[in-house]
């Protein structure tokens, strides 16, 4: 398995990850969660912008994506499974699951630490939840992400096989738990114990702050479980649950250079860049959120 070949993988994640998006949104239009509350064509386009222009940034500064990285230390006998005699299965489970748990606590550290928030509020001021919000990610967040899944494949030496499926499930769960759409409850209700379900997602984005820094997982919903950050609903009810950030509901905050811009904006949406560093996290939620 550490041979798998990087050469197409870009090409098979992104047609995965395409028919993904569009079967996710095929189903919240058969079957909508809660209707849009604003211009969803218009949202959906800048989500889309940022997706792409993110997807450009991190290939030009970050070139290596996690398989290629996977298959360098492969190549070179890095990390702990290339020097142990262990069965391959055996590495690929714990490949994909150290990497999704260490995802879980890089998502904490997203909301713990102010300029690390900064970023991933970005993602978190969208007013409607679909499966667009599952792209609205700013690139430096996503070149942190990036960094975090490298460092992890570095020191146990994930065989690319893994990266390449863990990769795959990731995008396609990120997907899944964004999107507008609802389980049936008693289904719902066993599957968050394996995976992160749209319902257990969509309180992580609930204006409440207490919700907010709750139910962090990515793939896999027993970390939140284990972990105790596990919240299984909102105090108000799903149907009442307000999603976003108080700081960021006018319709021109997801335009897509404000979408750029809002890492550097203090706590009254004004453009602060001196103030960047001293702002409050999401757990001590600055004024106006």
């Amino acid at each position: 398995m550490n041979s798998f070949p990087p050469t197409h993988e870009m090409a098979v994640k992104l047609f995965i990850f395409i028919l993904t998006f569009v079967l996710m949104a095929l189903w919240e239009s058969r079957s909508v969660r809660t209707p849009p509350s604003g211009n969803k064509p218009e949202r959906w386009l800048n989500n889309l912008g940022l997706s792409f222009l993110s997807v450009v940034v991190v290939r030009v500064f970050f070139p290596l994506a996690g398989v290629t990285i996977a298959w360098v230390v492969a190549s070179h006998r890095l990390g702990l499974f290339n020097n142990l005699e262990v069965p391959s299965l055996f590495a690929v489970v714990l490949s994909f699951i150290n990497l999704d748990w260490a995802l879980y606590y890089q998502h904490r550290m997203l909301h713990f630490f102010p300029w690390l928030w900064k970023f991933h509020r970005v993602h978190h001021s969208d007013v409607d939840l679909d499966v667009a919000t599952g792209v609205r990610f700013h690139f430096a967040e996503n070149l942190f992400t990036l960094a975090v899944k490298g460092l992890v494949i570095l020191v146990l030496g994930c065989p690319p096989f893994a990266v390449f499926w863990f990769e795959v499930f990731q995008n396609a769960s990120t997907l899944f738990s964004h999107s507008n759409v609802k389980l049936p409850e008693a289904f719902d209700r066993r599957l968050r114990w394996l995976f992160v379900t749209p319902e257990m997602h969509r309180v992580h984005h609930s204006a409440v702050p207490q919700e907010t820094n709750s139910n962090f997982g990515f793939v896999f919903g027993w970390w939140d479980q284990l972990l105790k950050t596990y919240r299984p609903q909102p105090e108000a009810g799903y149907d009442k649950m307000k999603v976003g950030l108080e700081i960021f509901r006018d319709p021109a905050d997801s335009a897509l250079p404000h979408l750029l811009l809002q890492p550097l904006m203090d706590s009254e949406g004004n453009l602060s860049v001196k103030n960047y560093l001293s702002s409050s996290s999401a757990y001590s939620r600055e004024p106006g959120r």
